[in-house]
């Protein structure tokens, strides 16, 4: 799993060390992160239908990952006297096929949440074609990420310390980076792509691979593709 589920795994972690109760509905188990959230003491309800549901009516907030989201979120309102006081959506997706899945139950959460200002306009902007009025201005929340992450990767953190400084993450990952590029066997002049998301036509790489012979002797020279298995 990548994108929304490892987003929304990190915010339950937050919730959880602020001392919060957290239960997690998982609408698609596929992937690797069941035993990560178990590792996590993060509590992973059995079902996504009856009991997240009654489960649901019992919290304070409702934070939804994605725009996949919208079936249960459409489900849950369908039985809830609560309305849509408690639910907050953050989209990740930025393709018009997950707004049209959307659309129904865009005005029906309390707030909308997006990632950037591009993708908050062109949401609003189908909204606007569609007749759609919301409850309210969606917030923009960037991604980020947590203290591990950041400490290796040369941004600023609370793991810095004085032996430890943003310049000395930035030299240690530039070295590890050199170091594994010339592992590999490619040169200053070669370019790497590697693909870190799930699989899916809409974004491109089964494109990318495809087509790859195209760029030999034109745009890129020495050009390698780091991908997982994919199966045609």
């Amino acid at each position: 799993m990548t994108g929304a589920p490892l987003a929304m795994m990190e915010l339950a972690t937050e919730f959880l060390s602020c001392g919060a109760t957290i239960h997690v509905i998982v609408l698609n188990k596929k992937g690797g992160l069941m035993p990560e959230l178990a590792r996590r003491k993060i509590k992973v309800l059995d079902d996504k239908s009856g009991l997240s549901f009654k489960t649901a009516m019992k919290a304070d907030l409702i934070i939804a990952g994605s725009a996949v989201c919208s079936s249960w979120i459409e489900n849950y309102l369908s039985r809830t006297v609560f309305g849509s006081t408690q639910i907050m959506w953050r989209i990740m997706e930025h393709r018009r096929e997950y707004f049209n899945r959307s659309k129904l139950v865009l005005n029906r959460v309390k707030k909308l949440i997006f990632l950037s200002e591009s993708q908050s306009k062109q949401w609003l902007a189908w909204c606007e074609e569609e007749n759609i009025q919301l409850k309210s201005k969606p917030a923009l929340v960037p991604l980020s990420v947590n203290d591990e992450l950041a400490f290796v990767a040369g941004i600023s953190c609370s793991l810095n310390t004085p032996s430890f400084t943003t310049d000395n993450m930035v030299e240690k990952k530039t070295s590890l980076r050199n170091a594994v590029r010339k592992e590999m066997g490619l040169t200053d002049d070669d370019m790497l792509v590697v693909a870190l998301s799930s699989k899916n036509p809409g974004k491109g790489q089964f494109f990318l691979a495809f087509k790859i012979n195209h760029f030999k002797g034109q745009i890129l020279p020495n050009f390698l593709l780091g991908c997982n298995t994919w199966k045609a």
